[in-house]
């Protein structure tokens, strides 16, 4: 087993909230976390890395979270943890059994088990070990109050095939009938290391429509530079856009100009009022040599939505 430091405390700290269920007052199973708990929603968006199960403290406490999943937002009380990620099917341990009211679930046996669930007052039941499988680990110390959207995204350049991208979902002071926004850059290429990102409507047939595209674009850039591996805007900044459907185009190699010739990907994303959206890039090519970019959606609870073209 290697312990990993470079992942990201983030990353490792916010797969384990998610994956822990806690009620509004920090026991039992989903809903709001309370004043002891943060809540989080992990989604595996690592192309080519097989399904994942996460530890909390050497047990096993989700499995197989494949590519294109979210777990789902869970709470974990705040302190100390020790986290690891394990690639899926270590083990076959028995599940946890189930708390009767103000009781404690039993623990699981065995390697790979899942913890049982919690009744009223209860405690969730301890799941199995994790077997020897683990590939990340690290302690961390969680912090209460934020409510955190985790996606996960292959590297190809580094010594940890996944990093992640870590999304506040915080809808403050956002007005009634608008939707909050960010964008994240997981596409992993040395062609896409840097792009543009605009927005555009469609004017009419003929004009400077670029290659691929639909004539009489009228575009606004949204994103100048983007690198790899960040997220726009950079909080506390925030990008809040109307309900309804919005354009997008990305531009490889970064551009400067107006509806440029280069735009190698066009997507229609939905903007849901009083919600926030997580936009996230990736590349899911066939091999190496080639460029397949994608843009995912991440709302909610929900699995991730591929967008589609205009």
């Amino acid at each position: 087993m290697r312990k990993y430091t470079t992942l990201g405390v983030g990353f490792i700290a916010a797969l384990a909230i998610g994956l822990v269920g806690c009620d509004s007052d920090g026991n039992g199973t989903g809903g709001t976390g309370g004043s002891g708990t943060a809540m989080v929603n992990v989604t595996h968006l690592a192309w080519t890395i097989p399904a994942v199960d996460i530890l909390v403290d050497d047990v096993v406490v989700v499995t197989n979270l494949a590519y294109g999943e979210s777990s789902g937002s869970r709470g974990l009380a705040a302190g100390p943890h020790t986290i690891g990620i394990a690639l899926a099917d270590t083990g076959t341990g028995g599940a946890g059994g189930s708390a009767g009211a103000g009781g404690s679930a039993g623990a699981g046996g065995g390697n790979g088990g899942t913890g049982g669930s919690a009744g009223a007052g209860g405690s969730a039941g301890a799941g199995g070990n994790g077997g020897s499988n683990v590939v990340f680990e690290t302690d961390v110390t969680l912090v209460a109050g934020q409510d955190l959207t985790i996606a996960a995204y292959r590297t190809t350049g580094g010594d940890d095939p996944v990093s992640v991208l870590v999304f506040d979902n915080s809808t403050a002071n956002l007005d009634t009938g608008i939707g909050r926004v960010s964008v994240g850059h997981g596409a992993d290429a040395d062609a896409l290391a840097t792009v543009d990102v605009y927005t555009f409507t469609v004017t009419g047939a003929g004009g400077n429509g670029g290659a691929g595209g639909s004539g009489g674009e009228t575009c606004t850039s949204l994103i100048d530079d983007f690198m790899f591996g960040t997220i726009f805007p950079v909080p506390p900044a925030v990008l809040d856009l109307p309900e309804g459907d919005v354009n997008l185009a990305v531009v490889v190699p970064a551009d400067t100009g107006m509806c440029p010739a280069d735009i190698a990907l066009r997507r229609v994303a939905p903007i849901t009022a009083n919600e926030k959206s997580n936009l996230v890039v990736v590349n899911e090519d066939t091999t190496e040599m080639t460029l397949n970019p994608q843009i995912y959606a991440i709302v909610g609870d929900a699995n991730p939505l591929l967008l589609e073209a205009p």
